[in-house]
């Protein structure tokens, strides 16, 4: 009967080991991935810029900049352009008009 006893013992065990080995693998289907080396896609798109939207984009910004400069006195916004190196407007570097436009909005009015 110990033998009896014994195999009986050892299928309990058996069943629970299968008990457990079942509820490990639910847990791993139900879990997701997440091994480090695993990389993900960024989730904002980064929108790359082309020549003809650069194009676009310091078109606009020269005409904001010389409506500004249109109501200033002429030889206060000629020097302002004149400080970026270059003689005429269109030529001033795209990275640089932000900070033109800040000052130009500062020059004094033309008067009326």
């Amino acid at each position: 009967m110990d033998k009896d006893k014994l195999l009986l013992d050892v299928a309990l065990n058996l069943r629970k080991l299968s008990d457990s080995l079942m509820a490990y693998v639910d847990a791993v289907i139900a879990t997701p991935p997440c091994d480090e080396n695993i990389k993900e896609e960024p989730t904002e798109s980064v929108k790359v810029e082309t020549d003809e939207d650069l194009k676009k984009k310091k078109e606009k910004l020269v005409l904001e900049a010389r409506a500004i400069l249109g109501t200033k006195v002429t030889a206060e916004a000629q020097e302002l352009i004149r400080s970026y190196g270059v003689q005429n407007l269109s030529k001033v570097d795209i990275a640089s008009f932000e900070d033109l436009i800040s000052k130009a909005k500062e020059l004094t009015d033309a008067p009326k």
